[in-house]
Protein backbone atom coordinates (compact mmCIF):
# COMPACT_ATOMS: atom_id res chain seq x y z
CA UNK A 1 0.00 0.00 0.00
CA UNK A 2 2.97 2.28 0.58
CA UNK A 3 3.83 2.07 -3.12
CA UNK A 4 0.35 3.31 -4.02
CA UNK A 5 0.75 6.21 -1.59
CA UNK A 6 3.89 7.23 -3.46
CA UNK A 7 2.14 6.95 -6.88
CA UNK A 8 -1.06 8.64 -5.67
CA UNK A 9 -0.21 11.09 -2.85
CA UNK A 10 -3.56 12.82 -3.42
CA UNK A 11 -5.45 9.61 -2.57
CA UNK A 12 -3.70 9.55 0.82
CA UNK A 13 -4.99 13.05 1.60
CA UNK A 14 -8.52 12.12 0.51
CA UNK A 15 -8.46 9.15 2.91
CA UNK A 16 -7.26 11.31 5.80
Amino acid sequence: LRVKFFRQPTACQAKS
